[in-house]
């Protein structure tokens, strides 16, 4: 039976082939271990078309003739054939698989997110600016040695399976939202392992494959995978100053067939930005006269650096209204507690629970007591963060106008990143550039559901104030050396 072609472009490849540049050697031999490498995961199986080598190579920022000569090797390896008018494609499959290779065409599509990926394939020597995770709150240790308690004990008795939650935390929960203006029942919550779970049971309720889904431009990149894994068909949403542009929804929803929209009003990730007060209570009209889902993101609702109230959440604006709030105890406190949850009607938490039933049976029980003795401390909490991170801001953004002054960004209202736009050149291939410095970077596209944002770029202030000043200076070292390369400017974009 003929198998039929799958074509991958340069920036899906460059995702999967991640820190390629660990090796040693010419770089013709790294591109082409990492590429023989990725045949052999199967992540490109037999009948794969490769993306053109002169495009390749702008992508990865190294010369035409590195690709040239690692698609050759793979050609006298027999991994590769070239036919003139059809391009170069994978030939062979890896000796131990089965005739059968299991491969399903989304997984190309949804390649290796470089901010997962840093989670686990880092080297211990570089830095890593991909994760914008703080690390745990000095209130978390006291939180653990306090978890022998009775309530504990109690727990033990029991077989342990708690699909929607604890008792304890869900109520917790529901009274910090109700404490920031939005009346919650537990009943009304869901706990699940952290908030990227959270984006997946929703994507899962409300979508089919085909379906369309809204979100920002830039938007978090978690969102994009949740939805893509859905087989959502994905529309962007500009930002401009006061957060996602309300006018172009209004539009998309006019034409209908839109399923879903997922926005984070406060302190958009990666920009910071946030929405006004009067622009969340268009929202939630508009959602509810469309009858479309929401997903509010609330994550980084906590890290302000200001003194002033931040507006309501969207859900309090307009009972009707058929909007979910997401969030979770990662960035106020620490990611390693995996604990995050929903916030719903509870017709919608009783579907929801079914689906985390059948995810998992339910999250950590002692991380679950964890934050239910952490959740009330929220505020006390941020204060930390907000000091600590304070510090790292300055510390990242005196760098930059140091080593980097020609480099645009202006400092964020909250979150814990700058979005930062070059000058000139890709970002992308300024990433690859970086990677050869000891420093990684995540490029815009990865935070557009279109690939836009070719010239700007996430940096996150979580890092501490030494490593993210080592950062800098390496990645100016890096634009030195990539500037006379980076001939084609970028059309302008807003910074927002």
């Amino acid at each position: 039976m003929r198998r039929t072609r799958t074509v991958i472009d340069s920036d899906r490849l460059t995702r999967l082939l991640g820190h390629w540049l660990l090796g040693n050697g010419p770089l013709y031999r790294q591109l082409a271990e990492a590429l023989r490498d990725l045949v052999c995961r199967g992540e490109l199986p037999v009948q794969t078309c490769l993306p053109p080598e002169r495009a390749l190579a702008g992508v990865l920022a190294v010369s035409r003739s590195t690709v040239v000569a690692s698609y050759a090797l793979l050609r006298e390896e027999g991994w590769l054939e070239s036919r003139q008018g059809s391009g170069t494609y994978v030939c062979r499959q890896p000796a131990d698989s089965a005739t059968g290779t299991i491969h399903h065409p989304r997984l190309l599509g949804l390649g290796r997110n470089p901010v997962f990926r840093g989670l686990s394939e880092q080297p211990a020597t570089t830095i890593d600016f991909s994760v914008a995770a703080p690390p745990a709150s000095p209130l978390v240790a006291g939180a653990i040695q306090r978890l022998s308690d009775a309530l504990t004990r109690e727990l033990l008795a029991g077989h342990g399976y708690a699909p929607s939650g604890i008792e304890p935390l869900r109520a917790a929960v529901a009274a910090r939202f109700a404490a920031c203006g939005l009346p919650t029942r537990p009943e009304q919550i869901l706990i699940t392992s952290g908030v990227q779970q959270a984006l997946s049971l929703l994507c899962t309720l409300y979508l089919q494959p085909g379906d369309t889904a809204v979100v920002e431009s830039p938007t978090y990149p978690g969102a994009l995978e949740a939805l893509r894994a859905a087989g959502a068909h994905v529309l962007s949403l500009p930002l401009d100053a006061g957060g996602a542009r309300l006018d172009v929804l209004e539009e998309l929803l006019a034409r209908g067939g839109v399923r879903l929209v997922y926005l984070t009003p406060t302190f958009n990730n990666p920009t910071g930005a946030v929405m006004s007060h009067l622009r969340r209570r268009r929202l939630a009209q508009m959602v509810r006269q469309a009858q479309v889902p929401l997903i509010e993101d609330t994550v980084l609702a906590e890290i302000s650096f200001g003194d002033g109230a931040m507006p309501p959440h969207v859900a309090s604006l307009d009972e009707d209204s058929p909007i979910v709030t997401v969030g979770s105890a990662s960035k106020t406190f620490w990611g390693g507690l995996r604990i995050g949850w929903i916030r719903a009607s509870t017709h919608v938490i009783a579907r929801l629970v079914g689906l985390k039933a059948a995810a998992d049976l339910g999250c950590s029980v002692l991380s679950q007591l964890a934050a239910a003795q952490l959740v009330p401390h929220t505020a006390e909490a941020a204060s930390g963060r907000r000091e600590e991170l304070s510090v790292r801001l300055e510390a990242l953004g005196g760098s930059l106008h140091r080593f980097v002054p020609e480099w645009q960004w202006q400092e964020p209202a909250g979150g814990l990143s700058l979005w930062v736009r070059l000058p000139a050149g890709d970002a992308a291939g300024f990433a690859q550039v970086c990677e050869r410095f000891g420093v990684t970077i995540v490029p815009g596209p990865v935070f557009a559901a279109d690939g836009v944002h070719r010239d700007c770029l996430r940096l996150p202030f979580t890092l501490p104030p030494e490593l993210l000043q080592e950062g800098v200076r390496r990645m100016a070292a890096a634009w030195r050396g990539y500037v006379p390369a980076a001939s084609v400017l970028p059309a302008r974009q807003a910074v927002v």
